[in-house]
């Protein structure tokens, strides 16, 4: 996740050049990041009018998904606008659905690998999270297109 394709070939379903990382916007008199932020994130996938105001936080950091999925819907009234996959992960994955299981498993790689220090309580909550939301997007795009299954 992260990572962008900005040169997809239509035809081979292929990335023509190397991925490139989303890169975390620096402020001065803060810790650096090495990371993208979630509005960073949102921006880079090409649809997004700006970085700012997509993300909804709790108290400790953390993204509260069910607000900021709402926020995101409220900006697009009419309709979501879709993201290739290929503008979000690196790996040659074109379809949607092909793209949503390549996450879930490459998280689920990540936390059958996590090294016995990092089995914190915290830790193995934020993939139990992860697998909710995976399941509530799925949810989502089945009623999204629900009259066309």
């Amino acid at each position: 996740m992260g990572f962008r394709c900005k040169s997809w070939n239509d035809v081979e379903n292929k990335c023509n050049r190397p991925y490139e990382e989303c890169k975390p916007q620096n402020k001065k008199n803060e810790p650096e990041r090495k990371r993208c932020n979630y509005g960073e994130f949102i921006y880079s996938l090409g649809n997004a009018p700006n970085q700012k105001d997509w993300g909804v936080f709790w108290d400790d950091g953390s993204i509260n998904v069910e607000a900021t999925a709402k926020r995101c819907y409220e900006k697009y009234p009419k309709a979501v606008p879709n993201f290739r996959p290929h503008a979000a992960m690196k790996g040659d994955v074109y379809e949607w659905n092909d793209y949503l299981k390549t996450m879930g498993e490459h998280v689920d790689k990540t936390y059958r690998d996590l090294p016995e220090d990092k089995r914190t309580d915290v830790n193995l909550d934020r993939f139990r999270y992860f697998d909710e939301v995976l399941d509530d997007i799925i949810t989502a795009r089945v009623r999204d297109h629900g009259p066309y299954l």
